[in-house]
């Protein structure tokens, strides 16, 4: 009997179909050069992995390290689900993706919690680094809220708890269709997962700079955010030109539109 093992394959053979799917359609939108969205996001993602690898050289910093890890892996387990088009399961990812940024924003914003965190031990941080905390203490440093209460509690709701009410399936059931069920490409939600995960990537990428505190460094920071936040308007621009694109998402609403 080889069913299950057929059926195992079938699912592996639809995952990378879709794949292949979502990155033609973000190509269909992208542009060349400095406008290439792809090329920069990944470049960005290339030089956190670096950085977070000691392998390419160990300073001591692995509090920041493990930080930078936290936002790395989420990034790179929820691009490939969102792009085989399961849009829950990649947002159950975001809750804890955007806790880490919203945390890194906050050591930017704040030297002495940067050197706070640093010394800290696990119980410690854990205690005085929390969701809430880190919320409230952004709101006094007078920085952005990325991820605020309701959203949190958005994201937790409609991802996280198992109500198959809000759950977004990635298939769909058809009772005139033999076989089994058929994957979904939740398109447009999807496709802004991608610019949430690039709007995280930017956010490490200054956290990198700041953590090493070094000119060159947030010089070259500085020159990738700025390639990649022209490469991403201009992606968002030719999206908002196709008709069959029901909600264009926004740079600026990327993180709070989830």
């Amino acid at each position: 009997m080889t069913a299950g093992r057929d059926f195992l394959r079938d699912i592996g053979a639809q995952n990378n179909e879709f794949e292949r799917e979502f990155f033609e359609w973000i190509e269909s939108y992208n542009g060349e050069g400095d406008l290439d969205i792809l090329e920069a996001f990944g470049e960005m993602m290339l030089i956190l992995d670096r950085f977070i690898d000691c392998r390419w050289g160990c300073d001591d910093d692995h509090p920041e390290k493990h930080l930078l890890a936290a936002c790395v892996s989420n990034i790179r387990a929820i691009l490939p689900l969102t792009a085989c088009g399961y849009p829950s399961e990649a947002g159950a990812l975001f809750r804890p993706l955007w806790e880490t940024v919203s945390l890194m924003a906050l050591l930017m914003a704040s030297r002495d919690e940067l050197e706070a965190y640093r010394l800290g031990n696990k119980r410690q941080r854990r205690k005085r680094f929390s969701a809430e905390n880190v919320r409230g203490m952004l709101k006094r440093e007078r920085f952005p809220v990325l991820l605020s209460a309701r959203a949190y509690g958005m994201v937790s709701d409609f991802y996280l708890h198992p109500n198959t009410l809000d759950h977004i399936f990635a298939y769909r059931t058809s009772h005139e269709e033999e076989g089994f069920v058929i994957p979904y490409f939740h398109r447009d939600l999807c496709v802004s997962f991608f610019i949430n995960l690039v709007s995280a990537a930017t956010t490490a990428l200054l956290f990198w700079a700041c953590a090493r505190n070094d000119e060159s460094d947030f010089a070259l920071a500085h020159a990738y955010n700025e390639r990649t936040d022209k490469a991403l308007r201009a992606f968002i621009a030719r999206m908002a030109q196709d008709p069959t694109v029901e909600r264009v998402p926004t740079v600026e609403g990327a993180p709070r539109d989830l």
